[in-house]
């Protein structure tokens, strides 16, 4: 069937709007939002280990800590949460460190239940950034 018969053959629905989020206090430039929401789900763009002061520290666990809650809070925003991940994209500038990232990934998500997750190791991050994760949710109570 081509699409025109499918489109044809549905009964007439709503489709939701999209939802952009900015976080205050992330300093997401202008040109990308930190989470978007379509109906059920959020995505989020690659949260970095930007501090609310726009600093980066040097110690890769505290750039993990800052990461995760920077993508908690763009989750929160968006109605979604730790707590409702349904797949996680993490970015390492090196695996060397994929033991201390797991200790906060564990520590900050595994007591919500733990989602499927990629974690791959990449090259070129602006230093000192060492770290990018990126998500998707469910929307709490949906």
């Amino acid at each position: 069937m081509c699409w025109s018969d499918q489109q044809a053959s549905r009964k007439e629905h709503t489709i939701p709007p999209r939802e952009l989020y900015t976080i205050d206090g992330l300093g997401n430039p202008q040109w990308y939002s930190a989470g978007a929401r379509f109906g059920d789900l959020v995505w989020t763009a690659g949260q970095v280990p930007t501090g609310p002061d726009g600093s980066i520290p040097e110690d890769f666990e505290q750039q993990a800590e800052i990461v995760v809650a920077n993508l908690e809070r763009t989750l929160e925003q968006a109605g979604a949460g730790l707590d409702t991940l349904i797949k996680v994209n993490s970015y390492l500038a090196s695996l060397d460190d994929f033991d201390a990232y797991n200790r906060v990934y564990a520590a900050r998500i595994g007591p919500h239940g733990l989602p499927p997750r990629t974690t791959v190791e990449i090259v070129r991050f602006p230093p000192p950034m060492r770290i990018e994760i990126e998500a998707v949710a469910h929307v709490r109570g949906a």
